[in-house]
């Protein structure tokens, strides 16, 4: 393998492009606008990342062309996956996910053959074992493994533990420096994000093996479409002679029928009223409620303070999160200054994605960034806790399912 030569892949190392700072911010934002003519120069200007990596494996025998286009994949990935806001150089980020491509063309072309299938099967069980370490608070057996995958522990596990190249990657002492910089990166969201899980976790731990103390009218069937039945059922498990649950314990979620809210604010008692947003502008709100149509964002949003003001109730705001339609930083802006001086709060809702509907899960830190935005606006905003997912009885998908 001869690294010092002038040309790899038909590419002249020594006439590669260097892009100054101005150059790489402007081509970004033509990126994020589109422009593959931009894409493409900001790729050839950070080459010489990949020459650098390719170097650390000088002693692989592999050709140098083959690795340099394997890195070229992992760079190509890194620019289409860059995010700007979370205030790291693209080539902090970028080095890992080179790094990434090379070691997976490595391992998957070595003298000692692993089958696809095996491969799977380990990163099944790898899954499995996050996941069950999460829910269980220690490290689970083979066993229970075995269980949560369906697989034979005594054949296939077996075999897997006798796999550390497809289990474990090692990295150098420099590679996990440039590994701990991208994981500093996201400590800060993940350790917001755990805590208030830990938080609204022990919340719910208190009442389990309890009554019933909580009740919300929501989901398939517009509650305000169903007026008269809705309100008489509230009133029977209001009742005290009845299963008692405290007016300020029911909560009626409408996705925003306008004459329904009119005639709910002259109701007696002080029962929750949530309103499902999900965007912070007509168009948007309109592409995923078409309700909006017939009741446009700012009749809504007249009617909502009209209802606080004769009340003087607090609403809630329902935000499903959904990735790279409404989470948005610029999401976030408008929302908090659309909610602006109401008395109210925003519950964001994890997506839980389901076969049948395009919509695809904002990824956590997202989450937390969009919380951040609200918070900083003084918007009162909370993260729903999740419970079902792991069986597919989440929210929204018994009905995608069943």
């Amino acid at each position: 393998m001869f690294l010092n030569k002038v040309e790899i892949c038909g590419v002249n190392t020594s006439e590669l492009p260097l892009l100054s700072n101005e150059e790489k911010e402007n081509l970004f934002l033509r990126i994020e606008r589109g422009d593959k003519a931009a894409r493409e120069k900001y790729v050839k200007g950070n080459l010489r990342l990949v020459l650098s990596v390719i170097q650390r494996f000088s002693n692989n025998h592999e050709h140098a062309d083959d690795l340099f286009q394997v890195g070229c994949i992992g760079l190509m990935k890194a620019v289409d996956n860059f995010d700007r806001s979370l205030d790291v150089k693209f080539s902090t980020y970028a080095v890992p996910m080179i790094l990434g491509e090379v070691r997976r063309y490595l391992r998957d072309n070595n003298s000692i053959r692993v089958s696809r299938s095996l491969r799977d099967t380990a990163y099944k069980a790898i899954y499995a074992k996050e996941q069950l370490t999460k829910s269980m608070n220690r490290t689970p057996t083979i066993e229970e493994i075995a269980k949560e995958t369906g697989i034979s522990p005594e054949i296939e596990i077996t075999e897997i533990a006798k796999m550390p190249e497809v289990l474990n990657i090692t990295f150098n002492q420099e590679d996990e420096k440039i590994k701990q910089e991208i994981i500093e990166l996201t400590k800060d969201a993940t350790s917001k994000m755990e805590d208030m899980k830990k938080f609204e976790g022990i919340k719910m731990a208190e009442d389990i093996n309890k009554r019933i103390t909580h009740v919300v009218l929501m989901g398939i069937g517009e509650p305000f479409d169903n007026y008269d039945n809705v309100l008489r059922f509230v009133k029977i498990i209001n009742c005290g002679k009845g299963i008692d649950i405290g007016s300020r314990h029911i909560t009626i979620s409408t996705c925003g029928v306008i004459p329904g809210i009119k005639k709910f604010m002259n109701e007696e008692g002080q029962v929750n009223l949530a309103i499902s947003l999900h965007a912070p502008n007509d168009t948007l709100r309109s592409r995923i409620m078409p309700i909006n149509k017939a009741y446009p964002l700012n009749e809504l949003m007249e009617t909502i303070k009209e209802y606080i003001n004769k009340t003087n109730r607090r609403v809630t705001f329902e935000y499903i999160m959904l990735d790279n339609v409404n989470d948005s930083e610029e999401n976030a802006k408008e929302l908090a200054l659309l909610l602006k001086g109401i008395n109210c709060y925003v519950n964001l809702i994890p997506y839980n994605e389901t076969e049948n509907i395009e919509f695809k899960r904002t990824k956590e830190w997202k989450i937390m960034k969009f919380y951040d935005i609200l918070k900083k606006n003084k918007i009162n905003v909370t993260i729903r806790k999740e419970f079902g997912g792991s069986v597919d009885a989440a929210c929204g998908q018994l009905r995608a399912n069943n």
